[in-house]
């Protein structure tokens, strides 16, 4: 579990949703005090496989990443939100873009974070 949350490179948030249920997962095994080389329970090991069997819809994921075009912009807007639980934390912002017939919305990036 843990090598493959380090291998997960996400530098600008877009799969935080799903990286941080694997954060939690490595911080529920660890507060369980288990040591390096013993086998996991098994409610931890389907948690891990449940979670595996969604990496398949990683590559479906798309974002335009367009925030300015040639059209001209009326209105420009930064939109943060944020949200808590006592597990986990997490921000986004978007860029909202307003032109004469439209509104466009892109992704700008995520954080998240667990908490301590």
């Amino acid at each position: 579990m843990l090598s493959i949350c380090g291998m997960l490179f996400d530098p600008l948030g877009m799969l935080s949703p799903f990286t941080v249920r694997l954060k939690l997962l490595l911080q529920n095994t660890w507060e369980r005090d288990l040591k390096w080389d013993d086998p996991l329970p098994m409610d931890i090991q389907d948690t891990f496989q449940s979670w595996i069997d969604e990496v398949d819809t990683i590559p479906r994921i798309s974002l335009h990443r367009t925030y300015f075009s040639n059209v001209e912009t009326k209105m420009a807007e930064i939109h943060i939100f944020s949200d808590a639980s006592q597990k986990a934390y997490g921000s986004v912002a978007y860029f909202r873009k307003g032109t004469n017939d439209d509104i466009f919305t892109s992704f700008i990036m995520a954080k998240c974070r667990l908490a301590p």
